[in-house]
């Protein structure tokens, strides 16, 4: 088992040691025949800014395979789904027993909570994203 989560993309820019990555998340229905004529096919671009190991060598557009720390990956589910999840269930729980609030209520707060806990993590993304490095590798591409 891998200790890194792979992605794929194109590099977009390049600066010294660093490139920046284009990433194209496509939703589960990427591999449908009418996914150009479906209007639910999702489809986001990211450009992720990644670190360039001595030696190697990428051109702007090349199809390149990022690696990321899998201890990072499972830091942002905890932080993005884990921690609102139990801040909602929490909060609800307490307002309905505690303060004996209504379910209407106690959803509410625990909304409030959650959307402060979303602008905590936004107001401190710098402070979180120092740990977090992509190092870019070539794709090998196999011919059959």
């Amino acid at each position: 088992m891998s200790n890194s989560t792979e992605y794929y993309g194109t590099i977009k820019e390049k600066a010294g040691n660093k490139a920046f990555i284009v990433i194209e998340r496509n939703a589960a229905c990427a591999l449908c025949r009418a996914r150009s004529s479906c209007l639910a096919s999702a489809k986001a671009e990211e450009l992720v800014e990644a670190v360039v190991l001595p030696g190697d060598a990428f051109e702007v557009g090349e199809k390149v395979e990022l690696n990321c720390a899998k201890a990072i990956s499972r830091r942002a589910v905890v932080l993005v789904l884990l921690i609102p999840l139990v801040l909602i269930v929490v909060t609800v729980g307490i307002s309905v027993l505690a303060f004996d609030c209504g379910d209407r209520m106690g959803a509410v707060v625990g909304l409030a909570l959650v959307g402060l806990w979303y602008l905590a993590l936004y107001l401190f993304r710098n402070m979180l994203n120092d740990g977090v490095v992509f190092t870019v590798r070539k794709i090998n591409i196999k011919t059959v």
